[in-house]
């Protein structure tokens, strides 16, 4: 099972052209303000995982990905990180919906704060405890 583990947020997202050359294939393009969109569109993943916080889970952003996704998107709700326990909360909700024995694509493109950097201990812990492969 392929999952992409994404985050979304509040920022003003410009339709761009993302470009994905695959090894020895043609370049694959696709042109959307939404890198998730892109990445569905190349990789084909079974699930798509979208860390988010209360306030980017009803932002703009997230509805129109969510409706370019459909069913195969889930939301992972978590706090903004502003202390320790809600970190430790990220940490525990992220490591929680990722399965075990999977490959993961991780995006980081929009990710909020620290969030990215502690996705990164996320999919350590992950790699180590699931044998996720990244």
């Amino acid at each position: 099972m392929l999952i992409l583990l994404t985050t979304v947020g509040l920022g003003t997202l410009e339709e761009v052209v993302y470009a994905w050359e695959p090894q020895n294939l043609p370049v694959k393009t696709c042109r959307t303000p939404f890198f998730q969109v892109a990445a569905d569109e190349f990789f084909q993943p079974d699930k798509i995982l979208i860390v988010t916080t209360p306030e980017a889970a009803v932002h703009r952003n997230c509805m129109e990905i969510q409706r370019a996704l459909g069913d195969r998107l889930a939301l992972v709700n978590v706090p903004k990180g502003g202390s320790e326990q809600e970190l430790w909360e990220i940490f525990d909700t992220v490591s929680n919906a990722v399965p075990k024995h999977i490959r993961l694509i991780l995006d980081i493109t929009h990710a909020f704060r620290s969030v990215p950097l502690l996705l990164f201990g996320v999919v350590t812990y992950l790699r180590r405890v699931k044998g996720v492969e990244l």
